[in-house]
């Protein structure tokens, strides 16, 4: 594996932790809505919102906290593992 390969870029992976995150939070918030006694659901929709699930802030709270935190993770964790690579 060359060290370009190794290299890490912040879009691409910015976009897919935010998909992945946007993908988790839509389906713990549709159980929490179809399963109300399920309490681990419960708790990955509170990490992005405090309101009830069945409110369409929350959808839209949950939604803009799952992206800003999917760029927020890829732009501290792209150069950090390009710098241990070593780029």
């Amino acid at each position: 594996m060359t060290i370009s390969e190794k290299h890490l870029q912040i879009v691409p992976l910015g976009w897919a932790l935010s998909a992945a995150l946007v993908g988790i939070f839509l389906v713990c918030a549709l159980l929490a809505l179809l399963l109300p006694g399920i309490a681990v659901s419960h708790q990955w929709v509170g990490l992005f919102t405090l309101h009830d699930p069945s409110a369409p802030i929350a959808w839209a709270e949950g939604v803009g906290g799952s992206i800003a935190f999917g760029w927020l993770a890829a732009l501290i964790f792209a150069p950090v593992y390009n710098r241990i690579a070593g780029k």
